[in-house]
């Protein structure tokens, strides 16, 4: 008998509600009392950033018995990518958790996280950022204001385009690919032999739509719950990218919290990271099926061989790194990479 598939969302919800060990009465806490944090984040709800921040908003709650209430803001409904710094420097919400490629506008280190080909797999990326790689790159972030609080996991890129099916390098030849913000995503469709254009997220579907870009590349569940299927014919499954995220607060609002309200922020911020790398891998599972199933689009998986060949084409990239990154990130980013070759 094959076995019932339950859909994404409805998993998630199952999950969320799953979560909650009592139910949590808000009307017991006086208003004067109530802490009220605004999260705003840009992509679906049924994706795994937009899960885990409504896992992380309903642990804070039950762990604070309503003293602290996560308002949560999907599909940038509040603000869009790039937007997102401002207000949260100006207060006018209180967490983010954009992907790590917006950071490198303001920190170019961070593009460390954009190089193709860096990590092998998911079992690769936690390790790595438990570690000096993400110890560094949170120190980094001082300067601008801000406090790192957490990475969490997105799942890695894949790419689509309009045109024709994605397996050498020379099939990206005249393409328009849609690339988000650093430049190392620019210089990789450049190597490739694409036309990078930048463009939000909250604006793909329109790029696509209107012709003004023929690709992009992206996690499977934000193609899906973005209907990118809609617009764009061709799949390769190269998971040639990381897609992480970073839960970000500004400095003083967060330094000025009492700790007792930090430490509950960041144990549930924390759990909710280990609830995501858990699950994030089913959530793409479920995505690419989705996809298919849809019907409109043809999809190619890499082979190890065409994977190579990739990664060859691209790595003009690792030689430029003494260019942009302190020897010391270097050193970590090439031991991580070289150790999948």
């Amino acid at each position: 008998m094959t076995a019932l598939r339950v859909p994404t969302v409805l998993l998630a919800m199952v999950m969320i509600v799953g979560c909650q060990a009592r139910a949590v009465d808000n009307e017991q806490v006086p208003p004067e009392t109530r802490i009220t944090i605004r999260f705003s984040h840009v992509v679906a709800e049924n994706t795994p950033k937009g899960i885990a921040a409504r896992r992380f908003a309903d642990l804070v709650s039950e762990r604070s018995a309503g003293h602290i209430e996560v308002q949560v803001f999907p599909n940038s409904s509040l603000y869009a990518d790039g937007e997102e710094f401002q207000a949260l420097l100006d207060d006018k919400i209180q967490l983010i958790a954009p992907s790590t490629s917006l950071v490198a506008d303001l920190v170019p280190e961070w593009q460390i996280l954009d190089l193709p080909f860096l990590f092998a797999d998911a079992g690769q990326v936690s390790p790595s950022m438990a570690g000096p790689l993400g110890r560094r790159l949170l120190a980094l972030l001082e300067p601008t204001g801000m406090v790192g609080l957490g990475f969490w996991e997105g799942g890695f890129r894949q790419m689509t385009n309009s045109r024709r099916a994605l397996r050498l390098p020379d099939d990206f030849r005249g393409l328009r690919m849609r690339y988000q913000a650093s430049p190392v995503r620019r210089q990789q469709f450049e190597l490739l032999g694409a036309r990078p254009v930048r463009g939000t997220f909250a604006d793909l579907y329109r790029l696509l739509e209107q012709g003004e870009a023929d690709g992009q590349e992206n996690s499977l569940s934000n193609i899906e719950s973005k209907r990118l299927f809609e617009v764009q014919r061709y799949l390769t499954v190269s998971s040639h990218s990381y897609l992480g995220y970073v839960v970000l607060a500004d400095h003083d609002w967060w330094n000025g919290l009492a700790k007792a309200d930090r430490d509950v922020l960041a144990g549930a911020l924390a759990e909710t990271a280990d609830w995501l790398r858990a699950n994030a891998p089913q959530i793409e599972t479920d995505a690419l099926d989705a996809i298919r199933a849809s019907g409109n689009v043809l999809t190619h998986t890499l082979t190890p061989e065409e994977r190579a060949i990739w990664r060859a084409t691209i790595d003009p990239i690792y030689r430029d790194l003494d260019g942009w990154l302190p020897r010391d990130l270097a050193e970590i980013v090439r031991a991580i990479s070289t150790s999948q070759l």
